[in-house]
């Protein structure tokens, strides 16, 4: 035991004392050596990766994959949808909570897969049915449709282009056809994690204002039901 032993009232006060170092977790120590208790990257949020201990117990993700899942919910079951996302920058800490809002700084490469300046280009998939150990209710359903609610058509060429790419990722599916907005497969998908392919969005900024872009997603169930809403938040800083 290491720390500080102290006296109250007479007694010993272990309060400042610690076990750290012992390779066993032990109180509310996130970690200790190579013991990380249930987490991993994985039941983090991430594709992969190792986590990290330091000597004084602190459990850290910064060696886990830069690329990782965003539920992004609204309403519904969030594990019906997900979305995917590469930031370096804004990667999930020790809780595994990865905000909807996910920003990036211009010419930062764990983030920004291009190098002109003015923008940042995200890199995103589309994920269904994928088991989150971060959630806690996470029914796995089949997938009847998947509608982009934003961009909303008739919008900016810019948003037309962005509406574009998401719905041919989604399209790229088992099963799916695409009307309009909406991606239905027939077959439904059945309960089982998949993604689509990477796709990049770009983003530009407001001169010296960070810009943004959302984009929105409706994922449905056989007969309309459960319904999942997700939205997530791009943000360009200069």
């Amino acid at each position: 035991m290491k720390g500080k032993l102290a006296c109250s009232e007479c007694h010993f006060d272990i309060i400042g004392c610690t076990l750290c170092g012992n390779d066993q977790i032990d109180g509310k120590e996130p970690c200790d050596g190579t013991d990380f208790g249930a987490r991993s990257c994985e039941t983090l949020g991430f594709t992969g990766g190792t986590l990290t201990c330091s000597a004084q117990c602190a459990l850290s993700t910064a060696t886990c994959d830069p690329t990782f899942f965003v539920p992004g919910g609204a309403t519904g079951p969030d594990c019906l949808g997900e979305w995917q996302i590469t930031n370096a920058a804004a990667r999930p800490g020790i809780t595994g909570a990865a905000p909807s809002r996910q920003r990036c700084k211009g010419g930062d490469t764990g983030c920004d897969a291009d190098t002109v300046a003015g923008q940042c280009t995200f890199t995103l998939a589309v994920c269904t049915d994928r088991h989150d150990p971060r959630l806690k209710k996470c029914p796995s359903r089949s997938v009847e449709s998947w509608t982009l609610l934003e961009p909303a058509a008739g919008g900016s060429s810019a948003d037309d282009v962005f509406a574009a790419t998401v719905l041919g990722a989604v399209g790229t599916l088992p099963g799916a056809s695409i009307a309009g907005t909406v991606v239905t497969f027939a077959p439904p998908l059945d309960p089982t994690s998949r993604c689509t392919p990477t796709f990049t969005v770009t983003v530009p900024t407001r001169g010296a204002k960070p810009g943004a872009r959302v984009v929105k997603a409706r994922i449905a169930g056989v007969g309309g039901k459960p319904r999942d809403v997700d939205a997530l938040k791009l943000v360009c800083m200069p």
